[in-house]
């Protein structure tokens, strides 16, 4: 079963998310914060994720990445969404995907469809 978890603090991204993601995946979930995003993934068998980098009150989203990845091994893609510029080059070996909002839907198509 393919399950995004969809992490950032912005209600209208997420909603966005999920309605431009759906039917890629058997099931998509969100949450509002680190903490909530660790709940899933305690509970829930997440094979896919997709994080905001800069989520209120916590490390950045490739350090909370390298962590859940190590953590829950049903995790096998990991995406990262920012309004930074950076190179993915300089992204932690953990995060598959870097991707700058306002989102390029088919940019983020292809790399959920692709699966790495």
């Amino acid at each position: 079963m393919r399950r995004l978890l969809i992490v950032d603090d912005e209600p209208l991204a997420r909603k966005a998310l999920m309605r431009l993601l759906r039917g890629l995946f058997d099931e998509i979930l969100c949450a509002d914060g680190a903490e909530r995003a660790e709940q899933a993934l305690a509970e829930q068998e997440i094979t896919h994720l997709l994080c905001d980098r800069h989520l209120l009150d916590v490390e950045p989203g490739e350090r909370l990445i390298i962590r859940w990845r190590e953590s829950y091994p049903s995790l096998l893609v990991a995406g990262l969404i920012t309004g930074d510029v950076v190179d993915q080059s300089e992204m932690p070996h953990a995060v598959d995907g870097v991707f700058l909002k306002p989102f390029d839907i088919d940019a983020l198509r292809r790399f959920f469809t692709t699966d790495q």
